[in-house]
């Protein structure tokens, strides 16, 4: 397992990065698992988009929970699949581990914000779309 496997959502990058290294990847949590997903570039366009906010259209509560797509492990890999078409892809195996499986079945499966979105706050519309960004910033 790679050192930034370590981090509990790390399976869900693991997935696009290693395969587009062409390494084989041993995924720790079953195929069905489901994560909520963002890109990278969808995080730095709403820190982007706060601050061009006004002040008052925030309110005094600041925090903002972003929209994240729910995704599993076998959704990441399809999508990927899809997009890089012409990669020669690593393989992908699922070895869940029982204690990495135990936490994931826990954490939120998608999220949704009635005040991110009113505000404008982007989000990806797709797995496509997250895949795609990763893609452009390791290829030329």
């Amino acid at each position: 397992m790679c050192s930034s496997d370590l981090a509990i959502s790390g399976w869900t990058s693991a997935i696009v990065r290693e395969a587009v290294a062409g390494r084989d990847y041993v995924c720790p949590v079953a195929p069905h698992t489901t994560m909520a997903c963002i890109s990278v570039g969808r995080v730095v366009d709403a820190f982007l988009h706060a601050w061009s906010l006004p002040p008052a259209s925030l309110g005094i509560d600041r925090a903002y929970v972003l929209e994240g797509l729910p995704a599993t492990a076998q959704e990441i890999r399809a999508a990927l699949e899809r997009v890089a078409q012409g990669h020669v892809l690593g393989g992908l195996r699922f070895e869940p581990d029982a204690q990495m499986q135990s936490v994931m079945d826990q954490v939120a499966q998608s999220t949704v914000s009635v005040r991110a979105r009113r505000l404008g706050f982007p989000r990806n519309p797709d797995l496509d779309d997250i895949v795609r960004e990763y893609l452009s910033t390791v290829t030329p």
